[in-house]
């Protein structure tokens, strides 16, 4: 035999003993419409299957999957619940975020503006300054009554 046909021979027997420890498929209606609810990913409905089947039927051979499986999906369930808690509070945020950037946007114009009257009002102040310069160089040259 070659090395090929040993590797080959090998492989079928590996596999068929891994068939050997799978759990036959149970023909229990509950545990198929279950099962059926899994494969169209409807989890919370297969969990409630899963659910009244193991309370009706913990002693069949197909119960440990069963509560494997429903375990699993119960998990899954929980987190895309958080998932969708989650996104919910991101997109919350993300709204949030938006009225904070619009409203420092405003706040940035506003500083803007109160500059330019600032920069105004500087200049104001200097051309009064020399007024006031101009003024009391005038007073001075004149003679007083």
């Amino acid at each position: 035999m070659t090395y090929r046909g040993v590797v080959a021979a090998l492989s079928t027997l590996v596999l068929a003993g891994c068939a050997a420890w799978l759990p036959a498929r149970s023909e229990n209606p509950i545990l198929v419409s279950a099962d059926a609810q899994v494969e169209a990913e409807r989890y919370e409905q297969a969990v409630e299957l899963y659910d009244r089947f193991l309370e009706g039927h913990a002693q069949d051979p197909a119960a440990p999957r069963v509560r494997a499986v429903r375990t699993a999906l119960s998990r899954l369930v929980a987190a895309q619940a958080s998932i969708e808690r989650l996104r919910e509070t991101v997109t919350g945020q993300e709204r949030l975020l938006g009225q904070r950037q619009r409203e420092l946007e405003e706040r940035q114009r506003e500083i803007d503006q109160l500059k330019a009257v600032g920069e105004r009002l500087r200049a104001d102040v200097e051309r009064l300054r020399a007024d006031v310069e101009r003024l009391r160089s005038i007073d001075l040259k004149e003679p007083r009554r």
